[in-house]
């Protein structure tokens, strides 16, 4: 991985889309990447590397070392009959060739899924990592943040978080899709990645005057830095 480097002093948010490639190496900087969820309820109410090298991917990844990272397995996966979870990766963020074999993080991901009444709970959907060649490479600080939504119907909406690492992952905490500004915050290592699932509520029946149909959306933010310190 060719990592390039910045000298500037920056004091605002780093957006990847106007410097792919570059490495953070101030404290102040971070590395933005977002989702981007889309709910139709109804019946129911280029090279680079240290935290630059993060992003969105699905499946499973080849990492520089040789060994394999899993996440996203059922971004495609069937809900019903007619309907299924649509996952859609746009911009590359970071890239690498292993036997002549291309792999990518993406900086925006997009999902859309359509839960009816009930509790649905969407497993494994995304996955967030951040992959190394670096010796040494450094810890990736990670703040999801809730910048935007319009969820009101949902009775319950959570986005659930997993730290997946060695072939097993752990629960690192939960965060509220229907509050605007709510964050979590999370330590990664290199070759290691986030399980993103998500678990939504919709309450009422197609006989009740609740049982209407339509889309709800929500805005989230992954900020991420080689410091500890709150994004803005």
């Amino acid at each position: 991985m060719d990592v390039a480097r910045s000298r500037a002093k920056l004091g605002t948010m780093l957006v990847l889309a106007t410097v792919l490639g570059l490495a953070i190496v101030n404290a102040a900087v971070f590395a933005v990447r977002y989702m981007y969820g889309t709910v139709n309820y109804s019946g129911a109410a280029t090279p680079a590397d240290g935290a630059a090298c993060t992003g969105f991917f699905t499946g499973t990844l080849t990492l520089p070392d040789g060994s394999q990272l899993s996440a996203g397995t059922n971004s495609n996966a069937v809900e019903y009959n007619t309907t299924s979870i649509e996952v859609q990766l746009s911009t590359k963020a970071c890239t690498w060739r292993l036997n002549n074999v291309e792999y990518d993080l993406y900086q925006e991901a997009y999902v859309t899924i359509h839960p009816k009444s009930g509790t649905w709970y969407y497993e494994d959907i995304l996955g967030f990592g951040y992959v190394s060649s670096l010796s040494n490479p450094p810890t990736a600080y990670v703040t999801i943040k809730v910048e935007e939504t319009t969820i009101s119907q949902a009775t319950d909406a959570k986005l659930i978080v997993y730290k997946v690492s060695g072939g097993s992952a752990t629960p690192v905490g939960a965060l509220d899709l229907k509050q605007a500004g709510e964050t979590l915050s999370v330590t990664m290592n290199a070759n290691e990645a986030l399980r993103l699932d998500l678990n939504i509520t919709y309450s009422g029946s197609a006989n009740t005057n609740n049982g209407n149909t339509g889309t709800e959306t929500f805005k989230l933010a992954f900020y991420v830095s080689q410091s500890s310190e709150t994004p803005p």
